[in-house]
């Protein structure tokens, strides 16, 4: 059934919701709403006719008969009890105990009423249209190529990392990817997928690392960066998120330097404002969108915890978007902001043609100007014509925030970008039957915040307290929001993001580290043959690419094969790899303390490969099931692994067939000729018998010397 907005404006009009919703902001105190409640039409009628309810009610605190009488005033009592024989206090106290969070996070909106009555009033808007101001392009920093001000902004972030803080967003459904675990048959969250062997999380935080780090290795500093984290027990997240956590020791880090809190979620409604009911006496409750990230930073005293810790600014990202980590960028778009000590920050990219992506735009009006975001969702409600191209650069949820501005905005909007996006889903309903049906819930954009930082308009596009940078896309963003379907596109999906990661790869490898790379396969021959070849690496061993061009220098792939760099002290000069070659160490950025906490130091593993050759059969591709998911057979494959301070090396020589070397603590094993092929040869270690010094020459260039 259509509904358009003059069906929901009737609807409005005829439930009387709104004028409960401004009653109910009129109120000061739990009693006077509980009495308007009760007052209501709604509430009325339902315990006129159903009396059975009244010994189930009088037992209930007057919170719990707030939640009650607000789903009874909202007409959502008779399809939501509409069998209730068996229904029993503790049942009724259950379904209440669901939306009491809501209740409160939404206090200001009026509760229950006022996020029911926020929903309807923002679908009615859907078929209005307006202009929210005068629209202008923004200027950004253009840090898309690597020269002199791209290296002084990215070192100074680096210099200076102990003022950042790290947000991240990863509460959301996913429902698109279909995740599950395929042991126990729950459904999964986005935190806990495995891209290329790793978690979603894991792989953000060891970005993190990376940038700490090359600031211990650049200025020697132990910076630990705290993070906060935004889960939701949206299918377990909250409960997967700290087990995952607990299992791999908080990744290195100590447990107090993460903050975890969790978004409440919300009720699902069809376009008709019926809540939707998945089993008796259960509302479909979803993720109410990233924008309440900043209240319940406020709410939780997360911004207390930041400020204990000396934390002035912080970059927020969002789970689903891998590839920001790659190369300078995010230190560049650090260094500007807290140079010039920013408010607010975008790190935007070019838009690509057919993207669902919300668009920056500054907005001119009586106010001032202010730089925000735009969701595509909202184009045609606020006359954003140029859909496919154009001056505006695509919004990608990278974030650069002052701190101690959150607290005072949250004040003035605490809960930016509020939106409603239909979609259409397949639920059950009440009774079990499975129903496609258009759903919404309030949802919100922790870009958004950014709507009321106006500031004196220069009419360019120019601020000076908010910023945005311009990058390449191909390093900005490849977000996975949904599982591939075959006869659709490749975008947003684990696969697209695979085949970016190959992308930026041989960027590096051929422009870079002069490597011969075989060249990347068609959408559709990459599908169902796999990549042409594989080379993937921790992020520590730049992440710059001027740092890992000087670590990795001159060799060649041949087609199909695989290279797996899990390690920062790596030198490598012309390898010639056929077939499939992986080297790492836990110790990648140095030496675990007894605690488990990973201190940053030169005692690592370390391995040197000179005029090597690796040759084996590499990947079994037929029996292969999927790259990006790590599930890859091998016939034949090179392994070295690297324990804490040890050491492996090998010169003119080539490593032949199915090899594992494992490389004890303390220990250098040096790989020679012999006439049955190669001699491991061991030596014992008292110190490392070589480190990389890190310096920076007049041109703000990282310059790498290998010192004995």
């Amino acid at each position: 059934m259509s509904i358009n907005a003059q069906s929901v404006h009737e609807l409005l009009e005829k439930s009387g919701h709104v004028s409960l919703r401004e009653r109910i902001l009129g109120v000061k105190s739990a009693e006077e709403k509980l009495a308007v409640l009760e007052k209501s039409k709604g509430v009325a009628d339902f315990l006129a006719d159903r009396g059975e309810f009244f010994p189930l009610v009088q037992p209930l605190s007057a919170s719990q008969k707030i939640l009650f009488y607000s789903i009874l005033a909202l007409g959502q009592g008779e399809r939501l009890f509409a069998s209730s024989s068996s229904l029993q206090s503790s049942d009724l106290e259950t379904l209440l105990s669901t939306l009491e969070p809501v209740e409160e996070f939404y206090k200001e909106l009026g509760g229950l009423v006022g996020y029911h009555v926020t929903c309807l009033e923002l679908l009615k808007q859907k078929g209005e249209k307006t202009q929210r101001g005068r629209y202008l392009p923004p200027q950004p920093f253009d840090i898309s190529q690597e020269n002199r001000f791209v290296r002084e902004e990215s070192l100074f972030a680096l210099r200076h990392m102990e003022q950042f803080g790290e947000i991240i967003a990863l509460g959301g459904a996913a429902d698109r990817l279909a995740l599950y675990n395929e042991e126990t048959g729950n459904d999964h969250t986005a935190a806990v997928m495995e891209f290329c062997g790793q978690s979603l999380l894991q792989r953000l935080i060891g970005d993190l690392q990376a940038r700490e780090f090359l600031s211990y290795r650049l200025f020697d500093l132990q910076v630990r960066v705290p993070l906060a984290i935004m889960t939701s027990n949206e299918k377990h997240n909250d409960a997967e998120v700290r087990a995952m956590f607990k299992e791999k020791n908080w990744f290195g880090r100590r447990e107090e330097d993460f903050f975890l809190f969790s978004q409440p979620l919300v009720p699902a409604m069809n376009k008709r404002g019926e809540w939707c009911i998945v089993e008796p006496q259960k509302f479909l409750l979803k993720p109410g969108g990233h924008g309440v990230i900043w209240k319940l930073m406020r709410d939780f005293k997360v911004l207390e915890w930041f400020k204990e810790r000396g934390k002035t600014k912080a970059l927020v990202r969002q789970i689903n978007n891998l590839i920001a980590g790659v190369d300078y960028g995010l230190p560049a778009f650090l260094g500007i902001g807290l140079k010039r000590d920013c408010r607010f920050g975008f790190a935007a990219c070019p838009r690509m043609k057919g993207v669902s992506e919300g668009v920056n735009v500054v907005i001119e009006t009586e106010e001032g100007a202010v730089l925000t975001n735009i969701e595509y969702c909202d184009f045609a409600h606020f006359q954003i014509e140029d859909e496919d191209g154009g001056d505006f650069l695509t919004n990608t949820n990278l974030l650069f925030v002052d701190l101690e501005g959150v607290e005072s905005w949250t004040e003035r909007d605490p809960i930016p970008g509020l939106l409603v996006n239909a979609k259409s889903v397949k639920i059950p309903d009440a009774s079990g039957k499975i129903q496609q049906e258009e759903v919404l819930r309030l949802e919100s954009t922790m870009q958004n915040l950014a709507d009321s930082l106006f500031e004196p308009s220069k009419g360019n596009g120019k601020l000076e307290k908010s910023f945005i940078t311009n990058n390449l896309r191909s390093k900005t963003i490849s977000t996975i929001k949904k599982e591939f379907a075959f006869g659709s596109s490749m975008m947003q999906t684990p696969e697209q993001c695979f085949l970016d990661f190959l992308k930026n790869a041989r960027d590096l490898l051929v422009n870079y580290c002069d490597f011969e790379v075989p060249g990347l396969r068609e959408e559709g021959d990459f599908l169902l043959n796999g990549p042409s070849f594989i080379f993937l690496y921790h992020p520590a061993l730049g992440p710059f690419y001027q740092v890992i061009r000087q670590k990795v220098r001159k060799g060649r792939f041949a087609h199909g094969s695989e290279c797996l760099f899990e390690i920062a002290d790596l030198f490598v000069e012309n390898l010639d790899l056929d077939g499939s070659l992986s080297i790492s160490t836990e110790a990648i950025m140095g030496h675990q303390k007894e605690d488990g906490e990973v201190e940053y130091s030169h005692q690592t593993g370390k391995c040197t490969l000179k005029n090597v050759r690796v040759l084996n059969s590499g990947i079994h591709r037929e029996a292969t099931r999927s790259f990006w998911k790590d599930e890859i057979v091998h016939r034949e494959k090179c392994e070295i692994i690297i324990e804490e301070g040890g050491e492996f090396y090998a010169e003119d020589i080539t490593l032949r067939g199915n090899l594992r070397i494992r490389v004890p603590s303390g220990v250098k094993i040096t790989a020679v000729k012999d006439e049955g092929g190669v001699e491991l040869v061991q030596e014992l270690l008292t110190k490392p018998s070589w480190r990389w010094v890190y310096t920076i020459d007049e041109k703000k260039r990282i310059i790498l010397n290998r010192c004995h």
